[in-house]
């Protein structure tokens, strides 16, 4: 169990995106944040809250970013660590001003468990 939550640990920072580089009433996204997962469905169990650092920089090919820099959309990305693959898809939209962030993320550990959480990001730093 470890494992999958290291690995939701990758998937969290991948559904934040970074946006560094777009223009629009969003500003870029680095720093701490407390991310907490509430859980919608499936089998995974609670992921709870944790802290998850994210660095403006590009996007992944699996992610598209809204004109004005505030919605993050994710499309099937698939994250591996230490043996296990996450796939991962959600969209979430940031404040104007970077420091929170609300949204959904659906992810499928290969071979383990599926579930839909509700996310939250708060800047601590």
């Amino acid at each position: 169990m470890i494992r999958i939550l290291m690995a939701a640990m990758l998937v969290l920072a991948m559904s934040a995106g970074c946006g560094k580089g777009f223009s629009g009433p969003c500003r870029d996204r680095s720093g701490s944040y407390l991310a907490t997962l509430t859980t919608v469905s499936g089998n995974c169990g609670e992921l709870g809250t944790m802290v998850v650092v994210l660095n403006s920089g590009p996007l992944q090919s699996c992610q598209t970013i809204s004109e004005g820099n505030c919605v993050v959309t994710t499309d099937r990305c698939v994250s591996c660590a230490d043996g296990i693959c996450i796939t991962m898809t959600g969209v979430v939209e940031w404040s104007e001003d970077g420091n929170t962030a609300d949204g959904t993320v659906s992810i499928s550990v290969a071979g383990v468990c599926s579930g839909t959480y509700d996310i939250d990001y708060r800047r601590v730093r």
